[in-house]
């Protein structure tokens, strides 16, 4: 029996590099997300599209060594995907558990 893999429509968006679409591979099969649209994606790829972060730095003067420094300030998340059906997630949430 093949399992059917749960779904949700999200309204998809880059947190970095806003003009070029999304191109990658998640389990195999290739995706190619637009900013700004909607689009059903298994639960999965939601999971681990909002997962993604990298490091957000700044330069500071450190009064020690009177060098320039670079300090970690925080972490900006790559792509955001927004469930327009919070029913779907509520329902894809209690079959995890």
């Amino acid at each position: 029996m093949v399992e059917k893999i749960q779904k949700i429509k999200v309204a998809f968006r880059l947190g970095e590099n806003e003009g070029n679409p999304a191109e990658f591979n998640y389990q195999g099969k290739g995706y190619v997300l637009y900013n700004g649209t909607e689009v059903s994606l298994p639960v999965d790829v939601v999971d681990h599209l909002n997962s993604l972060k990298y490091p957000e730095y700044k330069l500071e003067h450190d009064e020690a060594t009177g060098q320039m420094v670079s300090k970690l300030v925080g972490y900006k998340h790559r792509f955001f995907c927004v469930p327009l059906d919070m029913r779907k997630v509520a329902e894809s949430q209690a079959r995890a558990e």
